[in-house]
């Protein structure tokens, strides 16, 4: 049997470095945390706005919550609590990402939004970045969530990048407001960047054993595995490790 050092056996709980360098082709790895990670109270039946036909989606509004207090959970807990006392029956957002880049499921995509009145609510599906960026920037582990869940609705829902707005380019008195946020707005100019970023996720059409080949030629090179190849392990299907030729130590 093979001998290894002593060392410690736990996983990283962040890996998500081993995709720097990697184009995904929109698919891409989503984790979207489901409403019990930050303990959602139950939706209001009286304040809900009523469920729309999902090939109605067209369009993606980008918020900013404007507000931010000690932790991801506790604050998307609040935003709830808020904006049920306003009568809305559930928090307005479908998507929200905390400060780690957590993304969060809000109310169900199924259900018209709270956040961009009408006609847009039924027709959109809304982000929110949780914090306040009038005049600071989301978290790059924000952003980069931002786009990755971005690129994932708009091909689930079949939504052009195009249709990536923030809430201030909604059409009429919805749009009187600076969300999601001056800086944010204005460094990405109008979003245009987050939309380019998007577009360019979705360019690429990798075949599964492409993507593969990608994903072990980055390994190589980040562990220097290069003078190593007859023992290099062949990585299928993400995850799934055999090792060519056998070898006894």
């Amino acid at each position: 049997m093979p001998k290894y050092e002593e060392g410690s056996t736990s996983i990283e709980s962040d890996i998500s470095y081993i995709y720097d360098g990697i184009e995904l082709d929109g698919e891409g790895v989503v984790d979207i945390k489901p409403r019990s990670y930050w303990g959602a109270s139950g939706t209001i039946s009286s304040g809900m706005s009523g469920t729309r036909s999902l090939a109605q989606l067209s369009h993606i509004v980008v918020h900013h919550t404007a507000g931010y207090s000690s932790n991801d959970v506790s604050y998307m807990k609040a935003v709830q609590d808020y904006h049920q006392s306003l009568g809305w029956g559930d928090i307005g957002y479908h998507f929200a990402i905390g400060k780690s880049g957590v993304i969060m499921q809000g109310r169900s995509v199924n259900y018209v939004g709270a956040h961009a009145k009408q006609p847009m609510n039924t027709i959109a599906l809304g982000v929110t970045l949780l914090g306040n960026f009038e005049f600071t920037m989301p978290t790059s582990a924000q952003v980069n969530s931002l786009v990755r869940l971005l690129s994932f609705l708009c091909n689930k829902y079949n939504i052009s990048p195009s249709n990536i707005i923030g809430h201030r380019d909604v059409p009429g008195p919805a749009g009187s407001t600076t969300c999601p946020g001056n800086r944010f707005y204005n460094a990405t100019n109008a979003l245009s960047a987050i939309r380019n970023k998007v577009k360019s996720s979705q360019t690429t059409s990798l075949t599964k054993n492409q993507k593969d080949q990608q994903v072990k030629t980055f390994v190589q090179n980040k562990l220097n595995y290069s003078k190593y190849d007859n023992i290099m392990p062949k990585i299928i299907g993400y995850g799934v490790e055999t090792w060519s030729p056998l070898i006894y130590l």
